[in-house]
């Protein structure tokens, strides 16, 4: 299933990346998605909301990104999606990049996936992000509904 994911995302993306100086933001990526935890580092980290915290990451379909803590603006700014040679799979796979970042007076923790790096995995109720370095870290998100 896993396999399959990858297969279609990246067919999506590159159906959308063909040509275009600027590329528009995928289907699946756009809307919002909340934060579970990032992990990783040379010591292994496990980094999670605080009790009560909540992290909302938000795509539009203008490559538009906003971050919001406990409903109060944190970062924002453009996302691009491009490819980059991945250190999971050693191919090349679909990369996150954040652009333009503005940051609210609120802005925390999203410092461990504001970075950007490789889409790990996406499906309609999932996202995953990886930073792409040996000993980095990967952030996990869940669809907010």
């Amino acid at each position: 299933m896993k396999c399959f994911q990858r297969i279609y995302l990246a067919i999506l993306l590159c159906g959308l990346l063909g040509g275009c100086s600027k590329e528009p933001t995928p289907q699946l990526l756009i809307g919002e998605w909340l934060w579970e935890g990032s992990s990783g580092g040379f010591g292994g980290a496990i980094i999670k909301p605080a009790p009560g915290e909540r992290i909302i990451m938000k795509f539009t379909d203008d490559s538009q990104f906003s971050i919001y803590q406990n409903d109060t603006l944190a970062y924002s700014g453009t996302v691009r999606i491009g490819q980059a040679h991945s250190i999971y799979s050693g191919k090349e796979e679909p990369r996150i990049e954040f652009e333009k970042i503005k940051a609210g007076s609120q802005a925390k923790n999203a410092r461990y996936f504001l970075s950007g790096g490789i889409i790990m995995s996406l499906s309609t109720t999932q996202l995953s992000i990886g930073d792409n370095v040996y000993d980095g870290y990967g952030s996990s998100f869940v669809r907010n509904q």
